[in-house]
């Protein structure tokens, strides 16, 4: 029997083109602060340096809400936010519900407030009272960081399946092997006949099976041989506070 082509199948890229920004569409930021003052304040420093303020909320209870109902990319989350749940507590929260990250604002927090504020995995910590350009920093790498985070992990789980499609392939494979030579044993021994022209049609039926386990198996070497998925490049600060 001629020996199947197998032809050059791409495992499609993993879809990282929504984690850089678009420049046409600035970032979208949210604000939680329970000093309405300085929330405001915030809200329009943010706006003259180029982010849309989404939300604005005064209680870790509304930013949970507002987050999920408003999808951010970023929220900047008071530590010390008075009500039932603090600040440190509605970030924890939005991270696990939303994937939606938090950069902290901290005013007078002891070492235990800010021990357990690094426990929930913030992408920053702004000291109040801060200055623009220390908050743009702060914004941009918060922003660069969780693109990059995201793609790692979307190339880990896309590797994950690969892995997992290679075993599914070995696994048929193997015993496909098996059947059709027992078949072609059992053909051998048959006259020509009815029963002939089924076995016949079970070994085409296991050729295509094969050939499929086939480009499914390249498919895997070509994705495990590849290079990683691109990671979004750090904005360049200096270039986007002129």
């Amino acid at each position: 029997m001629p020996q199947t082509r197998v032809p050059e199948i791409r495992w499609p890229e993993a879809d990282t083109a929504h984690l850089v920004q678009d420049d046409a569409s600035p970032r979208r930021l949210m604000v939680v602060e329970d000093e309405s003052l300085l929330a405001e304040d915030l809200a329009k420093r943010l706006t003259r340096l180029g982010y849309e303020v989404v939300g604005v909320a005064g209680s870790g209870e509304a930013g949970v809400e507002a987050g999920g109902r408003l999808r951010p990319d970023l929220v900047l989350m008071d530590i010390n936010l008075r009500g039932q749940i603090d600040g440190i507590t509605a970030a924890e929260t939005l991270r696990d519900r939303f994937d939606i990250p938090v950069v902290f604002l901290a005013g007078n927090a002891d070492d235990r407030v800010f021990e357990r504020a690094k426990s929930v995995c913030p992408l920053g910590f702004v000291l109040k009272p801060f200055e623009g350009r220390q908050l743009q920093i702060a914004v941009e790498v918060a922003l660069a960081r969780h693109a990059a985070e995201r793609a790692v992990l979307q190339a880990a789980q896309l590797r994950a399946v690969v892995l997992l499609a290679g075993g599914v392939a070995h696994e048929i494979n193997n015993p496909l092997t098996v059947v059709k030579g027992m078949l072609q044993l059992l053909r051998a021994r048959l006259p020509d006949g009815p029963e002939c022209q089924r076995i016949d049609m079970a070994c085409d039926a296991a050729d295509r099976i094969k050939e499929a386990v086939a480009r499914l198996a390249h498919i895997t070497r070509l994705e495990l041989a590849d290079s990683p998925p691109r990671v979004p490049p750090m904005l360049d600060l200096q270039r986007s506070s002129e």
